[in-house]
């Protein structure tokens, strides 16, 4: 049955050939018509065929449901809680009565019947049923299924077949020995042949096309959704399915549009579905950048979330999971505590990065200094960071070879053109040893053309780039700025971190970044635990560019907050000093101590905290 019908679609595509190239006046032999054919036909039988399994993978989906439901409530019974996670643990999620029938008729394997159920409900208007047809939809667990045809299934497949019979007809007018590929490591065109750049025009479209065509169950989920009006009541956790199911479309800027109307509001703490999950997610992700808590009660935290949106359809989102972390970490650092001067006390000096685009107004920020609130300050923003002396350390073993690596040239290299016209840059790499290849310079075209010229060898030492970077940057200029770039594992992660301490003790601040692959955890212990920086993730290589242009934020948007506190004469006591967004949930906290501290246990008094404050607190004097 399959040889026929291979057949059949090679004739049919032959004649159309043969018929087409007539009309147009265009040389084709009867033998070149049939190869183009049967080469279409091949193609087009085995995405047909994987058409065919979409039905057979909504019921093995049903099953995997199952499993997921009894692994997970297992590995809840097992797991220990963390000795510093949150007190409140996460809860197993009990689905609402109201769809307890859409959730047992898919545990009995009847997909068509929860599927009308759900349809049934949110016919009605109901909200929850909608968010819960879009998932379906997203799972190929609707009527889509279990019709006899699919027009636009249908029209998605014929436009790929007509693409791969362009790309045939292209190929054959190139030279034998040309290379097809659009871009070479440096990101530079590799061809001027009119030949190779139409093939490589249509290629593109081919695979723009085919990436429409896997995401085609995805999309229909968005565009219902799109068309459905929120209510008050739901709106989170519609705006959550959306940011879920554009993630999943591969759409990460999309799905941050509709995190923002969810955390970028006012009204994140307002009683209403899914509210109060936000809020502790909310609290839970600060208490993870403090080091308060774990990820992985975070990670509990988003799988409830998940699980109450979808009534237990869909138990956890690694791919989503990973886009939240990276939102909350850019949203919730959006104000970063640089240094707090207090050597001229009462009169206290709070040096601020803003990491955003607009300027930051004194109205835009709530200050509370041990508890009080500050009502009257000053807030300016620096005309010029003072000099900043900022190296680029790159990861160059082996596994960044390929695109990795050109895209990590040509987002550094946008990044020295970018930055200020005072601040020094140096470059250094690092494989199984760290090297200095080019010390500090103003010389941006100098640095980027070592940046393009470098190759990709050898293992990940973390330690021995840090310690390479150290030497690179200037001792003696205000700001000093580490970043540093890694898509490996460091099997010596104990000295990575001592050399990250040697680098604070420099008074140097890294700033990570971990491609796919990268210890994660060690580069955010880097950061934003040891040296005062913080962690980006970018899992793809499209990112890097979001990445460092939100470092060049950070450097270049600094401001300079000053008030005046009542005098304590209690010595040796911690003063916490918060600011915050008076319209979002983002803030940063630092503590300074004043006053003599307490004698040591030979009897001895220290000198003064306002003197050496850098001892006592994670923000440099």
């Amino acid at each position: 049955m399959t040889i026929f019908i291979i057949l059949l679609i090679t004739t049919v595509i032959a004649v159309g050939i043969l018929t087409v190239s007539k009309k147009r006046k265009l040389t084709l032999r009867p033998y070149d018509a049939v190869m183009i054919a049967v080469i279409s036909a091949l193609a087009g039988f085995t995405v047909y065929s994987a058409v065919g399994d979409q039905t057979n993978r909504s019921h093995t989906r049903v099953a995997e449901i199952q499993k997921e439901l009894k692994a997970d409530a297992k590995s809840t019974g097992e797991e220990e809680s963390d000795e510093n996670s949150v007190k409140e643990e996460v809860r197993s999620f009990v689905v609402e009565p109201e769809y307890q029938e859409i959730y047992t008729k898919l545990q009995q394997g009847s997909v068509g019947g929860a599927y009308q159920v759900a349809a049934d409900m949110a016919a009605q208007g109901d909200m929850k049923a909608q968010i819960l047809v879009s998932e379906l939809f997203s799972k190929q667990m609707d009527a889509h299924n279990y019709d006899k045809s699919d027009e636009e299934l249908d029209a998605q497949l014929n436009r790929l077949l007509e693409f791969q019979v362009e790309l045939e007809e292209l190929k054959r007018q190139i030279p034998e020995n040309a290379d097809l590929e659009a871009e070479n490591n440096d990101g530079q065109k590799k061809s001027e042949d009119p030949a190779v750049q139409a093939y490589q025009k249509k290629m593109a479209e081919y695979e723009m096309a085919t990436s429409e065509f896997d995401h085609i169950y995805v999309r229909r989920a968005i565009n219902y959704l799109k068309a459905i009006r929120p209510d008050e009541d739901g709106k989170y956790g519609y705006y959550l399915q959306l940011a879920r199911l554009e993630a999943a479309a591969g759409e990460e800027d999309h799905a941050r549009e509709y995190l923002d109307e969810i955390f970028r509001g006012k009204d994140i703490r307002e009683k209403r579905w899914l509210g109060p999950e936000f809020a502790q997610l909310s609290d839970v992700f600060h208490h993870v950048l403090t080091g308060q808590d774990s990820e992985k009660t975070f990670d509990r935290n988003v799988k409830y979330l998940i699980s109450a949106l979808t009534q237990n359809i869909t138990l956890e989102d690694e791919n989503f999971d990973l886009i939240l972390k990276r939102y909350l970490r850019e949203l919730y650092t959006g104000i970063d505590i640089l240094k707090i001067r207090t050597s001229d006390y009462p009169d206290i000096t709070v040096d601020l990065a803003y990491m955003r685009p607009e300027d930051l107004k004194s109205d835009m920020i709530l200050v509370t200094d041990s508890g009080q609130k500050v009502t009257d300050y000053t807030l300016e923003r620096k005309d010029g960071s003072g000099k900043a002396s900022i190296c680029i350390v790159l990861d160059v073993s082996g596994s960044m070879e390929g695109e990795r690596l050109g895209s990590a040239k040509k987002a550094i290299s946008q990044f020295a053109r970018n930055s200020g016209e005072d601040n020094e840059l140096s470059f250094v790499t690092f494989e199984s040893n760290g090297t200095v290849e080019m010390e500090p310079t103003t010389n941006k075209s100098g640095l980027i053309a070592k940046v393009m010229g470098v190759q990709a060898k050898g293992g990940t030492n973390i330690c021995a780039g840090i310690d390479a970077g150290i030497r690179a940057i200037d001792a003696s200029a205000e700001q000093k700025v580490m970043i540093l770039l890694s898509d490996g594992v460091d099997e010596k992660s104990l000295a990575a971190e001592e050399a990250a301490r040697r680098a604070k003790a420099s008074g140097i601040r890294i700033y990570t970044i971990g491609m796919k692959g990268a210890d994660e955890s060690l580069l955010t212990i880097i950061s934003d635990q040891i040296t005062g920086g913080s962690y980006a993730s970018a899992t793809k290589t499209r990112e890097l560019d979001r990445v460092y242009r939100a470092i060049q934020l950070r450097l270049d948007n600094q401001y300079t907050l000053s008030y005046k506190v009542d005098p304590d004469s209690e010595t040796d006591k911690k003063h916490p000093v918060k600011v915050e967004m008076r319209d979002q949930p983002v803030y940063d906290m630092d503590e300074y101590r004043i006053g003599l501290p307490q004698p040591d246990a030979a009897g001895k008094r220290r000198e003064s905290y306002a003197d050496y404050f850098h001892q006592h607190s994670g923000s440099l004097e």
